[in-house]
């Protein structure tokens, strides 16, 4: 007989076995209606089909599942990455950073907020009235590329 790869799966219990190999060993005198050794085997054979159908249902369930945690994976990966625009994005909006740091997304919101801006980098995205420029500030600096080339 096959072993079920779920270990949760016991084919047949010893006693039906051994109640199975007496009624075979005895056929000719144990012979009851609707029972005998034949009906009990159909029984365990038709118990082990049913097995390997529930053995390939779990192996496509345990592909499944990781199917979706590498797509959960990649999402937060992605979500990760859009915080971090955004809020390279808004640095000139207060309230943007506000709502931005009220989502943590782990490491990214560590660095999201906290990092201070480059004195080089910021000061030549100044306009002529001193005011920085929003455009300029929509692009990632070099760091947050170094995250997005490092997934």
């Amino acid at each position: 007989m096959n072993q079920p790869t779920h270990p949760s799966l016991q084919l047949t219990p010893e006693p039906v076995s051994q109640l199975i190999e007496l009624f075979q060993s005895h056929e000719d005198k144990l012979r009851f209606p609707d029972v005998d050794a034949s009906s009990l085997q159909v029984m365990v054979d038709e118990m082990e089909s049913q097995v390997e159908k529930v053995d390939e249902a779990a192996a496509l369930l345990d592909k499944a599942r990781e199917e979706l945690a590498e797509m959960q994976q990649r999402l937060l990966d992605n979500a990760r990455k859009a915080h971090a625009y955004a809020t390279i994005y808004a640095q000139n909006d207060e309230d943007m950073l506000e709502e931005l740091d009220k989502i943590k997304m782990g490491t990214v919101q560590k660095s999201a907020r906290k990092r201070k801006p480059r004195s080089s980098k910021n000061s030549s995205a100044s306009s002529k009235d001193g005011t920085k420029d929003s455009q300029s500030s929509a692009k990632p600096n070099d760091e947050e590329g170094k995250e997005d080339s490092a997934e």
